[in-house]
């Protein structure tokens, strides 16, 4: 049997305020003698991403912008069928919409419904928004299919999310900001992608920390809530969830090292 771990990042596997991810640097360094592929599966960028799986080492797919594309390294096999070639080692499966249609559409109604797109953010905005340096910032805002956005008047957002369901959109729910996305992309759809190129046995983990975390977590079979410091636990309900008592990052390599003890992988 083949295990696979599926991540969120923002606050699972790094921590909320820091993004600092040391605490959880044994476990990683463990999961990659194992041979367990850590499959990130985030809102993130493929430009935060790529920095992010260089810097812990990993040499497996990732997914970006809230299941938008997954990236797979040009060794893996078998590649899947379609996969663009875009550079850096990687070829991309893309299952979402470009940023310039989804930012179109976001721009016709941003006003209607006082939204606010990163697009039109300055970075001044963004750090206090994030708490991230300029050089992060200027990868977060590599956006290429997806709009985060803040709503400045939550009264107006749900005629907007049915709005955007009518058009062949999303509305997700992140840590700080919510997420325009396509109706064709999502972190579970990630999770059935890759679990498939693996063969039939495989048992997958998941762990997330949001409500945009929720459809990649009900994808696994052993679905992982990470607290939030500021909200607690997301208001997500799976029947064989586990809340970690723990924040990140210690509280996703406590709750990995329970799964491989269970296991007997240690």
């Amino acid at each position: 049997m083949r295990l696979l771990i599926f991540t969120d990042v923002d606050g699972t596997l790094i921590d909320h305020f820091t993004y600092r991810w040391d605490e959880a640097a044994a476990v990683l360094s463990l999961l990659k003698v194992l041979n367990v592929p850590v499959i990130l599966n985030t809102s993130k960028t493929y430009s935060e991403t790529l920095k992010l799986v260089r810097e812990m080492g990993l040499n497996s797919p990732f997914a970006v912008e809230n299941g938008a594309a997954i990236f797979f390294p040009e060794g893996f096999s078998p590649l899947p069928e379609g996969c663009e070639r875009v550079g850096e080692g990687y070829c991309a499966v893309v299952l979402g919409k470009r940023y310039g249609e989804v930012r179109e559409f976001f721009r016709k109604y941003a006003e209607r419904y006082n939204l606010r797109g990163m697009g039109d953010m300055d970075t001044r905005t963004l750090r206090e928004l994030t708490g991230l340096p300029e050089d992060a910032l200027e990868l977060m805002k590599r956006r290429m299919f997806s709009e985060p956005f803040v709503a400045e008047d939550i009264d107006k957002l749900g005629e907007f999310i049915r709005l955007a369901e009518r058009n062949g959109y999303r509305v997700l729910r992140g840590g700080r900001f919510y997420h325009l996305v396509s109706d064709a992309q999502g972190k579970g759809r990630v999770v059935e992608v890759v679990k498939g190129l693996f063969g039939e046995d495989v048992l997958t983990v998941g762990l997330g920390d949001s409500e945009n975390d929720e459809d990649m977590l009900r994808a696994v079979d052993i679905p992982i809530l990470i607290p939030n410091p500021k909200k607690g636990y997301a208001p997500v309900s799976i029947p064989n969830l586990i809340r970690a008592k723990c924040l990140a990052p210690r509280g996703w390599a406590d709750e990995v090292m329970k799964v491989l003890r269970t296991l007997k992988l240690v």
